[in-house]
């Protein structure tokens, strides 16, 4: 529990962490060396010391922001390969604190690359609750109780002019309808899609043109 103890002896936020900071440099290193080790402390000490600096309701910071986002991807590539799936607190969490504040669109490149790290997160999480059966029930209730929120977003991100963020957004909206169940969607938010994926079929990327053909096919 070497790793759970120097997380733990952490200073818990606010205020955030500045980069130059022991804590900011012994928590970038924890999470570095062995993401699967400070993993098993999500449900307690990572809220408090990591994701309060991914917020931007809570970290004005774009530079810590965009460092915090790059170190939750690696945390959950890493709960991907470690768990069977992700709990309901872990899921709703990296919701409600990494990846709808992040996917608020603003004007200029580094908000657009908090954009883009917050949907690498989302499809990282998408996919691997995609791969597994434990638990589906419980999760796929959360993702349909977001679903109204999420597409909104999601969608802003499909009018993007980076192809990159569009590639991004179109998949996460895939696998995000792969895992509703049929029928989950009230009848506005079922229409409400139609328009968004129909004007991704013209799109310049392959990628996405694909994409947008399979989520309505599915």
């Amino acid at each position: 529990m070497v790793f759970g103890d120097l997380l733990v002896a952490l200073p818990v936020t606010p205020p955030c962490y500045n980069t130059q900071t022991s804590s900011w440099l012994i928590l970038k290193a924890l999470l570095h060396v062995s993401p699967g080790s400070v993993a098993d402390m999500f449900e307690d000490a990572l809220t408090a010391r990591l994701f309060v600096h991914t917020n931007p309701v809570t970290c004005i910071n774009f530079d810590v922001r965009l460092q915090a986002l790059s170190l939750t991807h690696a945390l959950v590539s890493s709960l991907r390969t470690t768990v069977d799936a992700f709990s309901n607190h872990c899921i709703t969490t990296l919701l409600e604190s990494v990846i709808k504040p992040n996917l608020q669109w603003s004007a200029g490149r580094t908000a657009a690359a908090t954009r883009k790290a917050a949907l690498a997160i989302l499809l990282t999480l998408l996919k691997s609750d995609g791969e597994v059966s434990y638990n589906r029930c419980e999760n796929t209730k959360i993702y349909v109780q977001n679903f109204p929120q999420m597409f909104p977003l999601l969608q802003t991100c499909l009018e993007d002019f980076d192809t990159s963020m569009r590639e991004l957004a179109m998949s996460g909206l895939v696998c995000l309808l792969e895992l509703l169940p049929r029928g989950s969607l009230d009848q506005r938010d079922a229409h409400a899609l139609y328009p968004g994926i129909i004007k991704r079929l013209d799109d310049s990327i392959n990628a996405v043109r694909r994409d947008a053909l399979r989520s309505l096919v599915g």
